[in-house]
């Protein structure tokens, strides 16, 4: 496990999309969505989650 966590990091080049969802990350894009989260009460939450829509 140890020598296949170093080959990721050191050894396997970085991947595009993961650095491209960092970058919106860090401008701050999903930070509106992820506040209205914070505040919405866990039982909407719960609610929210057992409807949604799950692909197959």
């Amino acid at each position: 496990q140890l020598i296949r966590r170093l080959y990721g990091k050191y050894i396997l080049p970085k991947s595009k999309h993961v650095e491209e969802r960092l970058k919106e990350i860090e401008s701050g894009k999903y930070e509106e969505e992820l506040n209205k989260l914070m505040v919405t009460p866990i039982e909407k939450l719960k609610k929210l989650y057992s409807e949604r829509k799950i692909e197959t």
